[in-house]
């Protein structure tokens, strides 16, 4: 999808990333194995240059007094000043700094930014034009240190997202990234680019889903949204005519799957590029039908897909900007999909099968440790009472039906090419005890929505993903892979390189190409975090 124009109520950020041009595009530093989180120091900042303009210490005691509703930015404030020797950054010998003047009237003038409560707002307001001439008056602590807590909020709100025990309670175990407001301030007072400090604050997939919510949100203010009938008779293929092929071809260009396209109902040639553009960004399968399932995907009101974008770009807060590692796995929940990153850039991705909504995937990071081949399954006490019954998992000919032994008061099936963890499984240890694993079922990766598993992940291309964790130790050829994949004898091989996994959801993101993606909330995830943003808000 193709931005109309750059989003100006985000004129001023700074931190964040993952995945990507996930699928994630986004820029990251080398690699410490071992190390999950992203967290932000000193060292990573330029410090602002001195103004040689100082006050007294003393301001800041006068200033919570005036202002005690921001008293919680008293010890970031004390320690950012104290760095500086109590000097003014907003102000410079000739009056109010560019960045002073670019931070209140972006902030001051968008009524749709919450961040910032409108008391403070107003009082900064009222005191920067009481001044008169801006560009020759005089320091007033009281204007410095407003524009300081303007900034604190803007950036706690626009690059932190939702307090980290809210992120947790809705599922999300990946660590958060740690910010520091004191740095993340003196790098917007340095940046000269703008539009580059921005980009490289902010994971660049909150760019595109932003891209594409002020498109929908300009055709919902328009009035004209192209509204479709229900889907009706059967599937299309080029060259088939129905009513309803004159509205579908509005609406894909109006959400941006076609440049544009002639009036007709006839499914002709012109509309094959945007039908499979579209169904590429509905997770289907390229195949130039025009589906129902499609269909009704196209049909979404926009309303509907802003709150979907809304949810997604608070996700992309929450992800680091600058990963330990170059090298590690995503797999994004609603996607089924893993990607294999190297050199922070996707190399290579695989269908997998991610828990049903009763048993879901958890949300987590591990470091994968270790590779076992031909592995036995021990069967969870769980789905031996709930699924098999411990009579008949203890009677004999179950045991020989199943290829599997009782050993140490454990229910486990035997290595082999039946086994239910296939050949070969990828080892992150974890209290969730979630792991990567080959699988016997190969037919269940044909179908678009793939959440069948009790939890762990299955891997369409077993052998690909062992080739890669493995490449590091060049003893591991292919022939040797294969061999233990297929030795009917357990194996247990420790990684050289420890692999950073990331197991996220995203039912909304970008693609390499900068298409945007929806997949279906497998886990109804997103109508709880927007309610916590919607109360956020208010």
């Amino acid at each position: 999808m193709k931005p109309v124009k750059r989003m100006a109520d985000l004129l001023f950020i700074f931190s964040l990333c993952i995945i990507t041009n996930f699928i994630f595009s986004c820029n990251q530093t080398n690699s410490k194995p071992g190390k999950l989180d992203d967290t932000f120091t000193d060292s990573l900042v330029k410090i602002a240059r001195p103004t040689q303009i100082f006050f007294d210490s003393t301001a800041l005691d006068s200033f919570f007094v005036e202002y005690p509703s921001v008293k919680q930015y008293e010890e970031p404030m004390r320690d950012f000043y104290q760095k500086r020797s109590w000097q003014y950054v907003w102000y410079h010998s000739k009056g109010l700094s560019e960045s002073a003047f670019g931070l209140s009237a972006h902030l001051l003038s968008d009524t749709s930014d919450k961040s910032v409560s409108e008391t403070v707002k107003h009082k900064l307001d009222s005191l920067i034009n009481s001044n008169g001439n801006e560009t020759t008056m005089e320091p007033d602590f009281r204007v410095e240190g407003l524009l300081t807590v303007l900034y604190f909020r803007y950036a706690e709100n626009v690059l932190a997202g939702v307090d980290e025990s809210v992120s947790r309670k809705l599922g999300w175990m990946i660590p958060r990234r740690k910010l520091s407001l004191p740095a993340l301030l003196d790098s917007f007072l340095v940046a000269k680019n703008w539009d580059e400090f921005e980009k490289g604050a902010i994971n660049l997939q909150y760019f595109k889903l932003k891209e594409v919510l002020e498109i929908y949100t300009s055709i919902e203010a328009s009035g004209k949204e192209v509204s479709l009938p229900a889907f009706s008779g059967k599937a299309l293929r080029p060259g088939d005519k129905a009513d309803y092929v004159g509205l579908f071809r509005k609406r894909l260009v109006q959400l941006g799957y076609a440049q544009s396209l002639a009036d007709t109902n006839i499914y002709s040639p012109d509309m094959i590029g945007a039908v499979n553009m579209a169904k590429k960004a509905y997770g289907f399968k390229e195949d130039s039908i025009l589906t129902k399932d499609v269909y009704q995907e196209v049909s979404v009101p926009v309303t509907i897909r802003q709150k979907q974008l809304l949810v997604n770009m608070e996700r992309m807060r929450w992800v680091p900007a600058r990963f330990e590692a170059d090298e590690f796995i995503l797999v994004n929940i609603p996607d089924f999909k893993l990607v294999y990153f190297e050199n922070n850039a996707p190399s290579w991705t695989c269908n997998v099968v991610v828990g049903t909504p009763a048993n879901k995937t958890v949300v987590f990071s591990g470091m994968m440790d270790y590779v076992v081949f031909s592995p036995y399954w021990y069967v969870p006490t769980s789905i031996i009472t709930k699924e098999i019954g411990l009579s008949r998992a203890k009677s004999a000919a179950y045991l020989k039906r199943k290829n599997m032994e009782w050993v140490g008061g454990s229910l486990r099936e035997k290595p082999g090419p039946n086994n239910s963890l296939g050949r070969v499984k990828f080892i992150f240890p974890n209290s969730n005890s979630i792991y990567l694993h080959d699988t016997p079922a190969k037919e269940l990766f044909k179908r678009d929505t793939r959440a069948f598993s009790h939890g762990c992940i299955r891997v369409q291309e077993p052998f690909k993903l062992a080739q890669y964790v493995l490449k590091s130790d060049s003893s591991w050829t292919d022939e040797k892979i294969k061999a233990a994949m297929n030795a009917g004898v357990e194996k247990k091989v420790v990684l050289n390189k420890k692999i950073p996994v990331y197991i996220a959801y995203f039912t909304a993101f970008a693609d390499k190409d900068g298409l945007v993606h929806f997949r279906k909330d497998i886990y109804n995830r997103d109508a709880s975090l927007l309610e916590s943003l919607t109360e956020k808000r208010d």
